[in-house]
């Protein structure tokens, strides 16, 4: 790894300590700080899209400082890499904040709240050139006390970190473990979508599978079967894959994330409690996953599932309102 990316990722370092325990009233600052002026933030449904850090700042930070006063930030899996010859730094984690307003139109419910959070950095000249950023929404309503789907197959509830308690990768790592991490993943990804779950080898059998709300937290080769993988083949035809903006390794930890990752067409029953609509639907997806050895052990993932449902017909923030007023 080079020095530059050390550089990079001592920066971004900084600006995530800030947001261990930040003041909001100097988020600004601290964007201009950074991030460029005209850096591009592409986050889930319903921020999706926003221009220069002035945008970002009225339309994402503000209304969330405004909403959750004495927000910090959590950070359990932190590294970088580099894909097409851009330099890319990588994040997962929490962030928490008592629920005093109304966030996206979801009810306070004035408790301490967890947003799951995965996000992509690329840096261009030693700044946040542009970002992806998924937070699990679902899973804010869930806190709420407002469910607009289908029963999660999975369990839910509060997302560890590694088992390994080393997810923060501040110093160097061996580049050859970093290469035999990323190979292992590539295998593995190659032999999804097939009947005959060809991709299970890669994995431990005590796997663990951290999905977003909605899918929940599944464990083992049959529980990841079973409560994900197959539900999800059954729903969604036509697959292809790979689309992804970065996927890179470092040490035994591997990162990937595409906007979208996957083109499909939503031709069966059961996915969320939906019914087969026959739409095109294109995902995006955002996947952590550490190597123990010569397997896989644990993977965190997320999906703008409320973009998915988005493409099929289902407003959940629709559900929601609705639910507000039977209420």
């Amino acid at each position: 790894m080079s020095e530059i990316m050390q550089e990079n990722k001592e920066f971004i370092w900084q600006w995530l300590q800030y947001l261990a325990d930040p003041d909001p009233g100097k988020i600004g600052t601290q964007l201009n700080k950074y991030y460029h002026e005209d850096t591009i933030w592409n986050g889930p449904q319903p921020l999706n899209t926003l221009s220069g850090c002035s945008a970002l700042l009225k339309q994402f930070w503000q209304p969330l400082f405004k909403s959750f006063p004495d927000l910090q930030r959590r950070t359990d899996i932190f590294f970088g890499g580099r894909f097409n010859d851009k330099d890319w730094l990588c994040s997962t984690g929490y962030y928490l904040g008592t629920f005093d307003n109304d966030w996206l139109s979801i009810p306070a419910n004035h408790k301490p709240v967890y947003i799951r959070y995965g996000e992509f950095v690329h840096l261009l000249d030693g700044k946040i050139k542009e970002s992806f950023v998924i937070l699990d929404i679902l899973d804010v309503m869930r806190q709420a006390g407002i469910w607009p789907i289908a029963t999660s197959l999975g369990i839910e509830g509060i997302v560890p970190g590694p088992a390994c308690h080393d997810g923060l990768l501040l110093a160097k790592q061996d580049d050859k473990e970093s290469a035999k991490s990323l190979q292992l993943v590539e295998d593995m990804l190659a032999q999804l979508n097939t009947p005959d779950h060809a991709w299970a080898p890669y994995w431990h059998p005590n796997m663990m599978w951290y999905g977003p709300s909605g899918i929940g937290t599944t464990r083992g080769i049959d529980g990841f079967a079973k409560f994900h993988n197959d539900p999800w083949d059954n729903a969604l035809s036509d697959w292809k894959g790979g689309h992804h903006y970065a996927r890179f390794a470092e040490g035994k930890f591997v990162a990937s994330g595409g906007w979208p990752s996957i083109y499909a067409t939503h031709n069966g029953n059961g996915l969320f409690g939906t019914t087969a609509t026959g739409k095109k639907v294109a995902i995006r997806v955002m996947d952590w996953w550490v190597r123990e050895g010569d397997l896989l052990t644990e993977n965190w993932i997320f999906i703008d599932i409320p973009d998915f449902l988005r493409q099929i017909g289902i407003d959940v923030f629709q559900r929601m309102r609705q639910q507000l007023a039977i209420g």
